[in-house]
């Protein structure tokens, strides 16, 4: 099996080459055409240069993502303790990047659900932590349709 996908993989590359090549040739006609470097305006590339950036090696493998709303009650849990950062954050939840998590605090922020404090962390907003108090002790057999009490004011009736 991983040979016929080196081969795939080997096939595109190959393409990938040979459509850079007509671009080249394509970006050249326009220049004379145009009498200036077409490249600086039109189709210009952007970024590295093919085959200079990073692999996909380190990247997160296909069908790891987590389920719908579970990184945001991680979040939650792992802020019930106290304040924290989000590298902090992501060091207990394990496998997330702190840039993901501080994407997700600053939108449950816009819910009033976190805020920030003056030594830059996060902590749960007193209405959260009455809320988390208040609710049952989640024994995982929770319905995976249901809304969560925080979540409920943001969908539609």
């Amino acid at each position: 099996m991983a040979s016929s996908i080196d081969r795939v993989k080997q096939s595109i590359r190959e393409r990938l080459e040979e459509i850079e090549a007509e671009r080249d040739q394509l970006m050249k006609a326009l220049e004379a055409l145009t009498g200036s470097s077409a490249s600086s305006s039109v189709g210009a590339r952007r970024g590295r240069p093919p085959g200079s950036g990073r692999s996909n090696a380190g990247k997160r493998a296909a069908g790891r993502r987590a389920p719908r709303g579970q990184r945001r009650q991680q979040v939650l849990d792992a802020l019930k303790d106290g304040e924290l950062g989000p590298s902090a954050i992501a060091r207990q939840i394990g496998d997330v990047n702190p840039t993901q998590i501080s994407g997700l605090l600053r939108q449950l922020a816009s819910e009033g659900v976190v805020s920030r404090t003056a030594g830059g962390k996060w902590q749960l907003t007193a209405a959260t932590q009455h809320e988390q108090a208040s609710a049952p002790a989640d024994d995982g057999a929770r319905d995976e349709g249901a809304e969560t009490p925080s979540a409920a004011g943001s969908f539609p009736s």
